[in-house]
């Protein structure tokens, strides 16, 4: 008869179990954790050819043997394709930059931003010292005395200068105050029908007591004007109406120059003053037609329209 367990006591087989447990825990504690299967990365593609370089190369750089690239001179293997350095080739500096001065790359160090104050694009104000030591200060430096001495001696050279200076001098002095000359028309042959007494040369005689007088039954009065030459109109006066009658007649509220080249309107005032304005498309010309547009309304009187003069302008 087996004997009874005791109250509290642990059957055999169960203390076996847990002790083949313990066993195979610390027999495990000392190996890795599992893990979970992962996708394979990629190599990176190996370079078998030589390629431009992916930026500009600057004296002192790394040129790779085997993919073309450029590193700088700290590295050790190429950035690119991985390949060692050791055989690389270096960049040199050219001659000719070793002989002109040339301003330098600027480094910045660790933590320092471009620009004066962290500030891109702030300039330095002006110093004529600076400016004298500079390379353009320096080449001129040397430059304007060779150029002096070759004025004093060859008065050719001398001569052309002069004439470049005094060419450019009127250049700027026209476009900043342009002069102009006036220049008289030939003959009118024709224009619309006049009333007696005030043909259309009365508007280009040069006499502010006279005027060209149109017929009121011609709608859009028209002038044919000539010169004995082609000229340049830039400019005209105007003086609109009639000299002595200026509220019996009509007066011009748009002239049109029709050129060669094309047209042109201007927009004239309703003032009895000689007025200047400008024209395009005049140039080289000979002959041209003037159209009355549209004219200011008499207050009384018939509507024949009125010019006392017009005189043309070119730039000097």
């Amino acid at each position: 008869m087996p004997p009874k367990p005791q109250p509290g006591a642990v059957p055999a087989a169960t203390a076996a179990a847990a002790g083949a447990t313990t066993a195979a825990a610390t027999a495990g504690a000392g190996q890795p954790a599992a893990i979970a299967p992962q996708q394979a990365k990629r190599k990176p593609p190996v370079v078998r050819e030589k390629t431009k370089p992916s930026h500009k190369l600057r004296p002192g750089d790394l040129i790779c043997g085997q993919c073309g690239e450029g590193n700088p001179p700290s590295r050790k293997f190429c950035s690119r394709c991985g390949n060692n350095l050791e055989t690389a080739k270096t960049v040199k500096t050219p001659w000719w930059r070793k002989i002109i001065p040339h301003r330098k790359p600027k480094t910045l160090d660790a933590g320092e931003r471009p620009g004066k104050g962290g500030q891109k694009g702030v300039r330095k104000p002006f110093n004529p010292v600076r400016l004298l030591t500079s390379t353009v200060g320096k080449v001129l430096m040397i430059v304007l005395p060779l150029f002096l001495i070759a004025l004093v001696f060859f008065p050719s050279l001398r001569s052309k200068v002069s004439d470049w200076f005094s060419k450019e001098k009127s250049s700027i002095e026209s476009k900043i105050t342009p002069q102009y000359t006036q220049i008289h028309a030939f003959e009118v042959p024709k224009a619309s029908s006049a009333i007696p007494g005030h043909p259309a040369v009365k508007a280009f005689d040069g006499f502010s007591n006279t005027y060209w007088a149109a017929q009121a039954s011609d709608a859009q009065p028209h002038l044919i004007v000539q010169f004995s030459q082609p000229v340049n109109i830039d400019k005209i006066i105007l003086r609109n109406g009639a000299s002595d009658q200026f509220d019996t007649f009509n007066r011009v509220k748009q002239l049109k120059f029709v050129f060669p080249q094309g047209s042109y309107t201007v927009n004239a005032q309703d003032v009895g003053d000689p007025k200047t304005y400008t024209v395009k498309h005049g140039h080289n010309v000979a002959r041209f037609e003037i159209d009355i547009v549209s004219q200011y309304p008499a207050l009384e009187g018939q509507h024949q329209l009125a010019i006392t003069e017009l005189s043309f302008f070119q730039q000097k």
